[in-house]
């Protein structure tokens, strides 16, 4: 296998253990995993399926997935989120409907993802 021969060699010129240079090699890898999060894209949905009913023995009855009015959508541009300062790796509603101004349901969703656009 090439990466075994590779650390082999690299160990041999160092002058330290394989064991050492695997070691040493995947601290270094994990750094990258446990720096500060990044946002990778512009715009950020959050979907929930939020159907209610007046009566909750009724929700069970009548959920579907499939239904789009069943759902709520919160847009969020990746600024939003980079100055989001409570937590770094979740969110509450809460947060989302203060973030987003509220949510759009799907028909809505197209436009306003397309709001966020950078011209």
């Amino acid at each position: 296998m090439k990466i075994t021969e590779d650390v082999r060699k690299y160990a041999a010129e160092q002058g330290i253990a394989e064991e050492e240079v695997l070691k040493n090699g995947m601290e270094e890898k994990s750094k990258e995993f446990v720096e500060k999060p990044k946002h990778h894209a512009d715009v950020y949905v959050f979907a929930l399926l939020a159907h209610k009913k007046e009566n909750p023995t009724e929700d069970k009855k009548t959920v579907n997935p499939l239904e789009l009015n069943q759902w709520e959508f919160y847009v969020v541009p990746k600024e939003a989120l980079d100055k989001y300062k409570r937590s770094e790796v979740s969110i509450t509603l809460n947060s989302l409907k203060t973030l987003t101004g509220g949510a759009v349901d799907y028909f809505q969703l197209a436009g306003k993802i397309n709001s966020f656009k950078k011209h």
